[in-house]
């Protein structure tokens, strides 16, 4: 049995035969440049042609690397010599020199199909739809078992995990790629399962890409109405895709955070409007506040309402006041009254009012006499007063031989009273008679 020996000893030793090929050690190779791209300074891509492909590198402390200008679709003649690189077990071209060879046929294709696209207007932005900001579902067209469709869940998944996820299985590499990838387009849009399509892969080289623009395919794109993102490859791989759907993404990955917000962004916008909201309400009613306040103040100012209130209360006080006084003098004169029962209890005068109703009654008999008495006695004087009136009554004198005389219906008392020829009467007790006066005499002179 032959001695088995290891991987890096099998790489060295194909690293030597290669080294020692004088063929191998300054080639010219023709091809198809793909997958250009610099990394770290470092140049690297694919030559390729109708059968087969060869990996190259520049490295970047070479002068060619700082001043090469090809890139994917180009037809070139890359001279160099050929290496092994021992951790991929792969063979490259290290490249010294190239030496450009017109366009490539693949890319030659792809140009003229983007030139009849663009004139057509398919690329035009007025036939593009706005993605849907916060989609309900969102519906993803790619490889089932690919690292594309891992990353479109798990993004979306991350920035917005209430939207739901349909995964249409599509083949993205081929050439039954495109009949699949139309077959998704269609199923999405006539059942309108969902408010975005994702449509893509991950990386690859130019012709892994190639199907994404098959222009089939780019005209259902544009026929879609449920919008459209592209995602295919990385962000230096430009497909018709791209141009054809209503928005392109650099990478699945950022595809699926083109069709989703970031909840926590939602969040945080929403806490804020409503941060923003409460204050302005709160502004406003501060605001409205102040003006009620001053309506009713001007209220309280003319209307007499709240003077009523505070007579009212005015009132109930004083009312309160005077029923505490009230209370406290008919208190007072109550115990008064007490202590005024209490001393007439304890001084009972119904024995003496008894004795002094006695004294009443004697005084009472006594006074009955003395006014009889005296009642008798004036009785006796009028009498006599009146027996001496009737004495002194004139007719009375008359009838003793008296009489009056008048003047003029004057009665006369004294002769100086009439004159000669005076006419009088003479009045008797039994009538009158006329007598002329013809002389006077006064008998006392």
């Amino acid at each position: 049995m032959t001695k088995a020996i290891k991987i890096k000893e099998l790489s060295k030793y194909i690293n030597s035969l290669v080294k020692r090929d004088p063929i191998l050690a300054n080639l010219h190779v023709e091809g198809e440049v793909s997958n250009f791209k610099i990394s770290s300074g470092n140049v690297y891509f694919v030559l390729k042609d109708e059968a087969a492909a060869l990996r190259c590198i520049i490295f970047k402390n070479m002068g060619l690397a700082k001043t090469i200008s090809i890139k994917d679709g180009m037809k070139v003649i890359a001279r160099g010599s050929l290496t092994t690189y021992d951790y991929g077990s792969y063979y490259q071209l290290l490249v010294k020199e190239i030496v450009s060879d017109g366009i490539g046929d693949i890319y030659q294709q792809f140009e003229i199909l983007k030139n009849k696209l663009a004139k057509e207007g398919l690329f035009s932005l007025d036939h593009k739809v706005s993605i849907p900001s916060m989609p309900n579902s969102i519906g993803v067209i790619t490889s089932p078992t690919g690292a594309a469709v891992r990353d479109i869940i798990n993004t979306i998944r991350r920035r917005f995990p209430i939207a739901n996820i349909y995964i249409y299985p599509s083949k993205v590499q081929g050439n039954d790629a495109p009949e699949s990838l139309i077959k998704g387009l269609k199923f999405f849009d006539k059942s309108k399962l969902v408010d975005t399509i994702i449509i893509g892969r991950g990386g690859g080289s130019f012709e892994d890409l190639n199907s994404f623009n098959d222009e089939t395919l780019l005209y259902e794109i544009h026929n879609t109405k449920t919008p459209v993102i592209s995602a295919v490859g990385h962000e230096i791989d430009n497909m018709l895709s791209d141009y054809v759907a209503d928005l392109r993404a650099a990478t699945p990955t950022a595809a699926a955070e083109l069709a989703t917000p970031e909840i926590n962004d939602l969040k945080n916008d929403l806490n804020k409007s409503i941060n923003l909201l409460n204050k302005y309400f709160y502004n406003y009613f501060i605001e409205e506040k102040k003006v009620l306040d001053f309506y009713f103040k001007e209220i309280n100012y003319y209307n007499p309402k709240e003077r009523i209130l505070n007579l009212k209360r005015e009132l109930i006080y004083i009312k309160e006041k005077l029923e505490k006084n009230n209370l406290n003098y008919f208190t007072s004169e109550k115990n008064k009254i007490n202590s005024i029962y209490l001393k007439i209890k304890n001084f009972n005068p119904i024995n003496k009012i008894k004795k002094e109703r006695e004294k009443l009654k004697v005084l009472n008999k006594l006074l009955t006499m003395n006014m009889n008495n005296l009642l008798s006695k004036e009785k006796f004087k009028i009498d006599s007063f009146k027996i001496k009136l009737d004495n002194f009554d004139s007719n009375k004198v008359l009838k003793y031989g008296y009489a009056k005389i008048y003047l003029n219906k004057k009665p006369i008392g004294s002769i100086e009273d009439v004159n000669i020829d005076d006419k009088v009467e003479i009045c008797f007790h039994n009538g009158v008679a006329g007598a002329l006066i013809e002389n006077k005499e006064n008998k006392f002179e």
